[in-house]
């Protein structure tokens, strides 16, 4: 599943993804649209990865 990060709202993005793990998709592709903001990896690790890893939405 590819799902398109949007870059001002990590938790609808948190919420989204949560829903998808729960749904039973294996594999979920976070994409971004450029212009990417500077330091967008560390904040999809930080605000939406890790986060959605360790149960929060």
């Amino acid at each position: 599943m590819r799902y398109v990060v949007s870059h001002d709202d990590p938790a609808e993005d948190r919420g989204v993804v949560a829903t998808l793990i729960e749904a039973g998709y294996p594999h979920i592709v976070l994409s971004l649209r450029a212009p990417c903001p500077r330091r967008v990896r560390r904040r999809l690790l930080d605000e939406i990865i890790v986060p959605v890893r360790d149960g929060a939405r």
